[in-house]
């Protein structure tokens, strides 16, 4: 998605940056990652620089521009976004300490790739998150709520056409989060985008096993509970739905790790 660097309403800090000089004046940077950059009127004007390199580094790593175990190159980057290498570095650091990018003395920084616990840990907080978050949605009448997802549902099954790519997983994600949305608890929302930002962002698709077509098939039935107010059924079925998502990709790991 393109936001073209134009204030918001009432946006009178007059920031310029990198924004204005990529692209012919527009931030290509992805509102389905960030979601929460939706709210208050949200312009790219009101971040400061090195916020402005860190959302675009994690955007490189969203159109796998930038994969795990590859290292990150000060220079390449500051020259690629048009800064010097201090937002870089500042940006980079911040990355650090959130454990997307590793230090390693006397080499450099390098991304990080998802580790077998760490999958494992999210997935299981993703199911306790979303067991409860599906509840909420199938016991009321949310007509607005089911449009939205019937919608969600037939992209991602037109991305499951292809080979599987990061545009499908943003699709997957934007299913969950929209049942999230529908509980009005920004908290529980907020915590299940960053679940799923670690999960993309810190994969890598090569090798990746096929399981699109099942994961259709599990979103059409956990949407069928949810219209028909079937909160147990719903409930029973997202958590079968993440757990098998947590076998595949820890199975993936292990493989990968020889």
């Amino acid at each position: 998605m393109e936001f073209r660097c134009t204030p918001a309403p009432g946006d009178i800090t007059g920031k310029t940056g990198i924004l204005p000089e990529r692209a012919e004046g527009k931030i290509i940077m992805d509102q389905t990652l960030y979601p929460a950059f939706k709210e208050d009127g949200w312009s790219p004007y009101s971040l400061s620089l090195t916020d402005q390199v860190y959302f675009k580094i994690k955007d490189l790593i969203f159109t796998q521009q930038i994969v795990p175990g590859q290292k990150l190159q000060h220079e390449y980057l500051s020259e690629k976004l048009g800064v010097s290498t201090t937002p870089v570095r500042e940006a980079i650091n911040r990355l650090v300490q959130e454990g997307y990018v590793r230090s390693v003395a006397r080499k450099g920084y390098y991304l990080n790739e998802i580790t077998v616990d760490e999958a494992d840990e999210l997935y299981s907080f993703r199911e306790i998150i979303e067991a409860y978050t599906v509840e909420k949605a199938s016991s009321i009448k949310d007509e607005e709520l089911i449009r939205d997802l019937k919608e969600i549902t037939i992209k991602y099954h037109r991305a499951v056409q292809q080979p599987i790519s990061m545009e499908r997983l943003r699709a997957d994600q934007e299913f969950h989060l929209r049942i999230a949305e529908a509980c009005h608890n920004r908290f529980i929302k907020n915590a299940l985008e960053k679940i799923f930002e670690r999960l993309i962002l810190k994969r890598s698709l090569e090798g990746f096993p096929q399981r699109g077509k099942k994961v259709y098939k599990e979103h059409e039935m956990i949407l069928d509970c949810i219209m028909k107010q079937n909160v147990a059924g719903a409930r029973k079925l997202i958590r079968q739905h993440i757990q098998e998502g947590r076998q595949n990709l820890i199975l993936y790991l292990r493989r990968k790790a020889g």
